[in-house]
């Protein structure tokens, strides 16, 4: 019998019920309450029906359908109150042996459903039945039956419902009399008309897969599922087929100032389980990568796909903002956000707290913190941007330093404090750098313990060493430079070292005054004073105007004058002939008197006039100091004749006289190493590596001689006197 959905049976008193009243009255209860169901839930699994295997020996499995309760698109209940084991046959008679598709796999995975199912049971007593009335049943067993196999469609899966008398897919209910309507996705329809036993109806509950193995020659079995692949197990695939009820609700009201969203699987009064926890917050948990994220249930317990918004507070407790991509992973670079620094602190004890976010693992220096507003074409300007490397970037998305700012002409770092009244500017614009102090105050520079080293005074006065500089630059302490060349620029004026330890003083016209501290040599127009005193110029004055003595060279020339008493030293040059010259060659100190290349320390060509002596004498006479008492360690000479004798004159020319300053042609002399062996005082040598020869202490040596040489004669003379008196005697 149809039964009229929207009438709700009412009894009087006096009434004679018949078997319509009672079934209207139960069938109107389980009208209401699948329209309750589906109403407010969207049909699914409530508790349960997970498929549960056994293992057998040899590799094989049992599996279960574990008890639980769903309720189908239709509002029917099924209500599975023990396990039940699912047959192989309908998977034998179904999957049978395929080379091509079962040869080395690990089993078929095959898709399991419920189905609603009833059976009508209690017929009448025996005697007790009617002949003319059908459906003699006092009860209805409600129970369902396992389908298993591929349901791609809607088709496949369900009946159509009835909705205003139209049949229509579940997903087009409300599109069916409004195009414009949405769809139903999760197709729990609570208007729709429900069928009963004159309108038969099924729809299929997804519970989960089993794995089917087909054996070429005998039944096949089932086996274990495979969840050796963390990507894409089997137990990943169940979770994400079977279907689970849901809540239909626009508002969800806490009655008692809290509403809490929790797996029913978690133990209630387990305090990791709530809100209410005195246990240490933990640090970042680490990525496991082998176990990979999935559809629910997983380790999310509440996913919101769409916008969310909270008018007030959020509060994360014992856990951290988990940004993912699309899919649920992370894809190994986690990026969280996490409280920290709870752990072992008492609730009394301030501070010491941190906010930690996560830019992915160390080994990735280049994921972003990006924060911006929003491009006209929907993309971030990044404004400020932190790299997990530990680069910042303030208007650049690309910072190459610890810190990078970025921007357009005049870009600048402000610091103000008190208020504003003392700035701090640093930046750069189209003059270059930028340090400046944009109010009226000083600019310092600072190191050693936050000492003032270096400060800029307001009024423009820098102070190195000193915070009261009185003049443009006031330095206290040494300044320059030691280790390579430097130079101090006076107004085209210079003060220098340029290297080898030459100290330089230059005029602005050019002219050049050198010290030299390692030779103790001054050079006045030259950079390298190759003496003592070296001046590269036309003259050196002594004294003022009228009474003045100048040393005065022009190329050719050196003049020694006094202007007022005409008194010259000079080789050429204005004034007449030659007078003296003294031409030093090198370090020699050799002084040639009518000679351009004097070879001693006094080399004279041409008459020597003495006083006293006519002009045409060559002879002098030397006066040396030898007064005994200037002398010590006084030895008598001996052997000087023979060391006289052991000498040997010669006569020679020079290879090269022009060299050796001598004269040309047929000369006597001695060969130094000749005379070295006997006297080695005579001997040295010059600074271009010859011998040379002095005959220093010639004289005594030669009186020695001359006494060594009349001792011979007085002895010879004593012995000739001897014979002579002798052959005397002998004539007598």
């Amino acid at each position: 019998m149809a039964l009229a959905q929207d009438q709700r049976p009412r009894f009087y008193e006096g009434q004679y019920l018949g078997a319509d009243d009672l079934s209207a009255a139960v069938g109107y209860g389980r009208v209401q309450a699948a329209r309750h169901a589906l109403g407010a839930h969207a049909w699914g699994i409530a508790v349960g029906l997970q498929l549960k295997e056994n293992p057998l020996p040899g590799g094989a499995v049992d599996v279960f359908i574990m008890p639980g309760y769903a309720w189908d698109g239709f509002g029917r209940p099924l209500a599975v109150l023990a396990p039940l084991k699912v047959a192989p046959a309908p998977f034998d008679a179904l999957y049978k042996y395929d080379p091509v598709v079962d040869k080395g796999t690990k089993g078929r995975l095959v898709e399991v459903w419920l189905r609603y199912d009833e059976t009508e049971t209690g017929p009448p007593k025996p005697g007790f039945g009617v002949c003319d009335t059908a459906d003699q049943n006092a009860r209805v067993q409600e129970t369902y039956r396992v389908e298993i196999g591929p349901r791609p469609s809607h088709a496949d899966r369900h009946d159509p419902v009835f909705v205003a008398g139209q049949s229509v897919d579940a997903l087009q209910a409300l599109r069916k009399l409004d195009p414009a309507a949405p769809l139903v996705y999760d197709e729990s329809i609570p208007h729709q008309t429900f069928p009963d036993g004159d309108i038969p109806a099924w729809w299929l509950i997804p519970i989960g897969y089993v794995r089917w193995l087909p054996v070429q020659n005998g039944p096949g079995h089932f086996v274990a599922r495979d969840d050796s692949d963390p990507a894409d197990t089997d137990s990943h695939k169940i979770a994400r087929f079977r279907r689970n009820l849901g809540v239909v609700a626009e508002s969800v009201l806490a009655s008692d100032g809290a509403l809490r969203l929790r797996d029913r699987s978690k133990d209630p009064d387990d305090p990791a389980n709530t809100g209410f926890t005195k246990h240490p917050v933990p640090g970042f948990l680490s990525k496991d990568s082998s176990k990979a994220y999935y559809q629910p249930p997983g380790p999310d317990l509440v996913w919101v796909e769409g916008h969310l918004r909270a008018e007030g507070d959020v509060r994360l407790t014992r856990g951290r903002l988990d940004l993912r991509a699309a899919d649920g992973q992370d894809h190994d670079t986690p990026l969280q956000i996490l409280r920290s620094g709870d752990a072992g602190k008492t609730p009394a004890q301030m501070g010491g707290r941190s906010l930690q976010v996560l830019l992915g693992p160390a080994a990735q220096a280049d994921n972003r913190l990006a924060v911006g507003p929003l491009k006209d074409d929907g993309t971030l300007d990044e404004k400020l941007t932190v790299l997990s490397g530990g680069l910042v970037g303030i208007g650049t998305p690309a910072p190459d330093r610890a810190l990078t700012v970025q921007g357009p002409a005049g870009t600048y770092i402000n610091v103000k404090a008190d208020g504003g009244v003392h700035e701090v500017l640093l930046g750069a614009d189209g003059n270059g750098g930028i340090v400046s102090t944009m109010t009226n105050h000083d600019l310092q520079l600072r190191a050693g313990g936050n000492v003032t080293r270096v400060v800029i005074k307001n009024d423009g006065k820098v102070g190195i060493g000193t915070a009261a500089p009185t003049l443009a630059l006031s330095v206290v302490g040494d300044f320059g430079r030691d280790d390579g060349p430097a130079t101090l620029n006076l107004w085209g004026s210079r003060i220098g070292d340029v290297g080898g330890n030459v100290l330089f003083v230059r005029a602005a016209a050019g002219g050049n005054v050198a010290f030299d501290g390692v030779n103790n040599r001054v050079g006045i127009g030259t950079n390298a004073p190759a003496t003592k005193l070296q001046v590269v110029g036309d003259r050196i004055r002594l004294g003022d105007a009228g009474k003045h003595v100048d040393l005065r060279t022009d190329g050719s020339a050196v003049d020694l004058h006094s202007d007022t008493t005409n008194l010259y030293l000079r080789s050429s040059g204005p004034g007449g002939n030659n007078r003296v010259l003294v031409n030093p060659f090198g370090t020699d100190g050799f002084v040639g008197v009518g000679t351009e290349f004097p070879n001693v320390k006094l080399h004279l060509i041409g008459d020597l006039t003495v006083e006293g002596l006519p002009r045409s004498t060559t002879s002098i006479f030397w006066t040396l100091i030898s007064d005994e008492a200037l002398k010590q360690d006084v030895q008598p000479l001996s052997g000087a004749l023979d060391k006289l004798l052991r000498l040997r004159g010669v006569s020679f020319q020079w290879r090269d006289a022009g060299a050796v300053r001598g004269r040309p042609g047929p000369l006597m002399g001695l060969l130094a190493q000749e005379v070295e062996p006997v006297f080695p005082e005579w001997v040295g040598t010059g600074p271009h590596g010859y011998k040379e020869l002095t005959l220093q202490g010639f004289e005594a040596v030669v009186i020695e001689a001359l006494r060594d040489l009349k001792a011979l004669t007085d002895a010879l003379d004593s012995r000739l006197k001897k014979v002579e008196g002798l052959s005397a005697k002998a004539k007598a």
